[in-house]
């Protein structure tokens, strides 16, 4: 099937109607009555098309897999206000015009064993996590997922068109897992590091945590300058960038610092890094990896790159494993990983 891109819109007039559609999403108006009769009038089954590919470019590597995918099932992640959110609805209706050309069929209720092409807007992404089974979808390949949808400041990174969460993903872990399983995930670590769809990585109070808890009433700093540190292979992990020691940005944080507290750490010796992570400490360590995955997960480059987001945990906690589902991470304890579905999906 080849779809016809030119339209039958001149391309003054789709950057009238465009500019007057944005324009009504901006102030909350509606749109000019000689603009909205003209969209009415060319709202023709080709005109809608091509009026959807000029606003949502979307990139032929798609448009070829859209192809091979016909009669696929789609499902429209329509978790928002029609009477509030005009915005979606308008771009919602659009995608649904283009993808009755490939021949796609669309479903209101989302089967998670069969193959389902899962289409959510940008503006829905922070709240991504409501998605019904969503960790279990992101555990198989059965399930692709599309975002759809103009710009806006919070979705700036974003293309109009394009796929997330393609495959791979992101390992982490708990204090208590590393103390009680620690050359386990050290070994899971170098698997995931020598994989070039998977990374791994800590934040500052779980590993210094788990030093102090290690070490009791002692100083672990001057433990370390004793030598035969029992986290030196953590450490060098972090100084080599096999292991990232990061906090994911908060929405109301200042970029630039953000940027500026990461370029530090790459100055970092292993002695700083300890210091650094011992001068981090937080109580709610459970709550403060789900608040950190949270964020991360709905990084444009984030969902650019990687699908699943893994916690490695002791036995004792696993009682929070729902927890981490209902926000779309899996929750599990390191002995439970193999090496095939963790780092090379057998699926």
């Amino acid at each position: 099937m080849t779809l016809n891109f030119q339209g039958v819109l001149s391309n003054p007039e789709k950057q009238e109607i465009l500019v007057a559609i944005r324009s009504a999403w901006i102030d909350g108006m509606s749109m000019p009555p000689y603009l909205q009769r003209r969209l009415e009038i060319s709202r023709s089954p080709v005109a809608d098309v091509n009026f959807a590919h000029s606003l949502f470019r979307i990139h032929p590597l798609i448009h070829s897999f859209l192809e091979k995918r016909n009669h696929t099932p789609f499902f429209i992640w329509a978790d928002y206000d029609t009477r509030k959110e005009r915005k979606i609805s308008l771009e919602t209706g659009l995608v649904i015009d283009v993808l009755k050309q490939y021949a796609l069929e669309r479903t209101h209720a989302v089967s998670a064993n069969e193959p389902t092409l899962i289409f959510i807007h940008v503006d829905l992404i922070p709240r991504i996590h409501t998605l019904s089974g969503l960790a279990d979808r992101r555990k198989s390949l059965d399930t692709t997922f599309l975002a759809y949808g103009t710009q806006t400041t919070i979705t700036s990174h974003f293309s109009p068109f394009q796929v997330i969460y393609p495959a791979g993903g992101i390992l982490t872990f708990t204090a208590a897992c590393l103390l009680k399983n620690p050359f386990q995930v050290v070994r899971k670590l170098r698997e995931v590091a020598l994989h070039p769809l998977w990374c791994a990585y800590i934040i500052p109070p779980v590993l210094g945590l788990a030093i102090q808890q290690f070490y009791g009433d002692k100083d672990p700093l001057k433990e370390y300058d004793k030598g035969n540190f029992p986290f030196e292979s953590l450490l060098e992990s972090i100084e080599n960038g096999e292991l990232a020691l990061m906090r994911s940005p908060k929405p109301d944080i200042n970029h630039a610092s953000w940027i500026e507290e990461q370029m530090e750490s790459l100055f970092r010796n292993r002695r700083d890094i300890l210091e650094y992570c011992l001068s981090n400490l937080g109580l709610a360590l459970v709550e403060d990896i789900l608040q950190d995955l949270s964020t991360l997960h709905i990084q444009p480059i984030i969902m650019a790159s990687y699908r699943r987001f893994v916690v490695l945990a002791d036995d004792t906690e696993l009682k929070f494993s729902e927890r981490f589902k209902r926000k779309g991470f899996e929750c599990i304890p390191v002995q439970q990983v193999n090496s095939l579905d963790l780092v090379y999906p057998t699926n």
